[in-house]
């Protein structure tokens, strides 16, 4: 993470933590009230540290709900991983920390901590993951000590600030004074703070603030043009913090313009922090020229501006936050929170209606930016008249396929379906499209309760008149395709929703005639018979060439590739499942890459090359944990897989077979679903090398584009939370896929990135 402005003073506070890094704790916890340099500090040690071979700050602030904890830290660390919501992902997630030397930042831990008489707290989930994973370490910010074993809880003080009338040489020297002059000269202040009186007077201002980082920065930001700080030494008399935090407060808020505080109340909404648009969304009519309102919370402190991040994002520090919605009017709040829904229902809707299109690629990379936001507001739904808003959005979220291509099943598929399903007033069409979507998401886990919801499902459309609702059509098609529904039914079953659909005939039909042609053509590819799979598979690639769609239409190359396979025509499917693949990276779907790995791993065993066969074993049973698709309990698919390893097992001797797995276990979740492209059997004929697609890995993606930012390696690693090693891996990776002659040749960079460089 790279730090916008400087890191001051906590020289002995850094020396401290690291030490205890370095003598072994497991677990160092910062504690201390708000605004005392917590979480930045936290940063800055791990940014600096070379203990570990990676490290990840998790905030989470952005998550109320102790349910989503262990899939918010899994997304955090990277690379696709997907745990299970709930108490069932801990293990999961401690799995996936205990291959590496690994620091895990846990920052804003107090309001998780509260265990309810049903559910544990974030101290037990923290045990367990200290407890299964023996090389993790974790470093954690609170308000209070997490009371976890073998803690080590580090009280974090207020910058030294001494009284000058006591200690006038070190008063003129402290690190708080040191903070006030460095974040005056960045606020652009006009006064001499090297001229003697000022520096006693801010020395005064510093002591009488307490020392409090935050405080000192947001009066720093403030003191602008003023020509003396001695006019502020008299506003700040508390004697206690939390009076003190609110006069500073109060002074920064009563120095805004009408307008800049109702924007920042509004702006309190947020989660993960918020783009310009998202601002002008949640603002309201009355407000005007929003950019020039956040530049100026900005200079004033109030909000900050995320690093190296294009478009440009803005966050709150949660005291500040907490401050000014305590001040709020109870309707005022409720008002800036529906128009967040009605802002978040609209980049969802547009990423359902048009993330198949030209356009697609683009709303669908918004929404998956702004899914912490999502995540808020589907969690403030607690009753069930707020369960009217958020179950349709949850399930436009599924339609616009979040729940896939972002790898995040439990959550995004099941998790706040059923919550919100089970507080809707009403067993309506809404209710009824909830069951169906939880149920299809469930097939593709593998999860034998499907069917008990696709029979509620059928059982509810029913008594509503409606016994050929679409989504139940289509969730039953594809439980009859890949889980425990009648084998026989699932042809006529794609032909009854693809007829329902036609007939109900939304706005956006074509974009769901994609999605249920998708699955048709996936169908037919592995079931059909041949001429009979050959008709729908190319009537459906014809369809999606149509609408623009090259993401559907690499799932028509899939299941062209499946079906060549069936025929015994490797060639072909090869050429089919290269293309396929280069598209699924392109659009980051982390849904798509790993069906096309198992599609890979069926043409190396029936081209008999066993050790690639055993090495995307390895790798398929790596991407089914970190993304829930449960590839060996699907019908066909588990099959085909359990073959291929009977017949890999049976052609190596037991210690080749365990080696080459092994290697294709140990892959990164990129590095796995990159694999069939870097493998002999998948060169290109017209190569003389093989072929390795130039199109990057999402992480691949993160690292050039800092790059053509000009940011230096070690800058990268800070920003991605990962090694300078790792870095220099991925650069070197970079400029091999791109052909790119150096790191300063930024155009061919760029142009394997879709970005300019003018």
């Amino acid at each position: 993470m790279v730090e916008i402005d400087s890191f001051v003073g906590r020289e002995a506070e850094t020396e401290r933590v690291i030490g205890l890094l370095d003598s072994g704790a497991r677990l160092v916890t910062l504690t201390g009230p708000a605004g005392h340099g917590k979480s930045r500090l936290a940063k800055h040690v791990a940014a600096g540290q070379e203990l570990f071979d990676q490290w990840a700050v998790v905030d989470l602030a952005a998550v109320d709900d102790l349910d989503l904890v262990a899939g918010h830290i899994a997304q955090s660390i990277g690379g696709g991983q997907q745990v299970t919501t709930g108490v069932a992902g801990w293990p999961q997630l401690a799995q996936l920390l205990c291959e590496l030397r690994f620091l895990l930042v846990l920052d804003n831990c107090e309001h998780l901590l509260d265990a309810s008489d049903d559910q544990e707290g974030l101290d037990e989930l923290v045990g367990l993951l200290l407890r299964s994973a023996p090389q993790l370490t974790c470093l954690a910010t609170s308000r209070m000590a997490l009371q976890v074993r073998g803690e080590h809880p580090l009280p974090l003080e207020p910058l030294h600030a001494p009284d000058p009338a006591e200690q006038p040489e070190a008063a003129l020297t402290s690190e708080a004074l040191q903070l006030f002059i460095d974040r005056s000269r960045a606020a652009d202040a006009t006064i001499d703070l090297a001229e003697a009186g000022n520096r006693r007077a801010a020395a005064r201002l510093v002591h009488r603030l307490g020392g409090i980082p935050m405080l000192v920065e947001q009066v720093a930001a403030r003191v602008g043009t003023r020509s003396s700080v001695t006019e502020l030494e008299t506003r700040f008399t508390a004697d206690s913090y939390r009076k003190l935090l609110s006069q500073v407060m109060a002074w920064t808020w009563e120095a805004c313009s009408p307008d800049q505080q109702r924007l920042l109340a509004r702006l309190t909404v947020f989660r993960g922090g918020w783009s310009l648009p998202a601002a002008e969304a949640v603002a309201g009519s009355e407000l005007d020229e929003i950019d020039e309102l956040l530049n100026e919370l900005r200079r004033s402190g109030l909000v900050i501006r995320a690093p190296g991040v294009v478009p440009t994002r803005y966050r709150m520090l949660q005291a500040v936050r907490e401050w000014v919605q305590h001040r709020l009017d109870p309707s005022e709040l409720d008002d800036a929170r529906s128009r967040h829904q009605r802002w978040c229902a609209q980049i969802i809707d547009d990423a359902a209606t048009q993330g198949h299109g030209p356009a697609g690629s683009g709303l669908l990379c918004t929404l998956r930016g702004e899914l912490d936001n999502v995540r808020a507001a589907l969690t403030r739904c607690t009753t069930p008249n707020d369960a009217r808003w958020g179950l349709p959005v949850a399930v436009t979220l599924a339609n616009a396929r979040v729940p896939f291509i972002q790898g995040e099943l439990s959550e995004w598929g099941r998790h706040h379906l059923s919550r919100l399903r089970q507080l809707y007033p009403h067993r309506d069409a809404t209710w009824v499209a909830a069951l169906a979507t939880e149920a299809w998401v469930g097939v593709c886990q593998g999860d034998p309760d499907t069917e008990t919801l696709l029979s509620q499902a059928q059982q509810a459309a029913d008594q509503l008149g409606e016994p050929d609702h679409w989504l139940v059509l289509y969730a039953r098609a594809v439980s009859a395709t890949f889980g425990q529904g009648p084998e026989h039914e699932a042809g006529v079953l794609w032909e009854q929703a693809l007829t329902a659909l036609r007939e109900e005939s939304p706005p956006e039909t074509h974009v769901f005639l994609g999605l249920v042609g998708m699955w048709q053509a996936v169908h037919a590819g592995g079931f059909a018979e041949p001429s009979e799979a050959e008709r729908i598979i190319n009537a459906y690639r014809t369809e999606c060439r149509t609408h623009d769609s090259d993401h559907l239409l690499s799932w028509g190359d899939w299941a062209w590739a499946l079906l060549c396979v069936r025929r015994g025509d490797l060639s072909e499917a090869v050429i089919a499942l290269r293309a396929s693949i280069t598209t699924q990276q392109h659009h980051h779907d982390l849904w798509g890459l790993p069906w096309s790995l198992v599609i890979a791993l069926l043409v190396t065993a029936d081209s008999q090359q066993w050790r690639d066969t055993a090495r995307l074993l390895g790798a398929v049973d790596l991407v089914m944990l970190r993304t829930e698709i449960a590839f060996r309990r699907l019908r066909g698919l588990g099959e085909a897989v359990a073959s291929a390893e009977r017949r890999a097992r049976a052609a190596l001797p037991a210690k080749d077979y365990d080696y080459a797995y092994s290697r294709g276990h140990a892959l990164s979740f990129d590095d796995a679903c990159d694999l069939p492209l870097t493998l002999p059997l998948f060169r290109d004929p017209h190569m003389a090398t093989p072929l390795v697609t130039p199109v990057l890995t999402v992480r691949q993606q993160q690292v050039a584009a800092l790059l053509l930012q000009g940011a230096t390696n070690r800058a990268i690693a800070e920003h991605l939370g990962v090694s300078h090693a790792t870095v220099d891996s991925h650069v070197h990776q970079i400029l091999q896929r791109t052909g790119a002659t150096s790191r300063r040749d930024t155009r061919t960079i760029a142009t394997h990135l879709h970005l300019s460089t003018e």
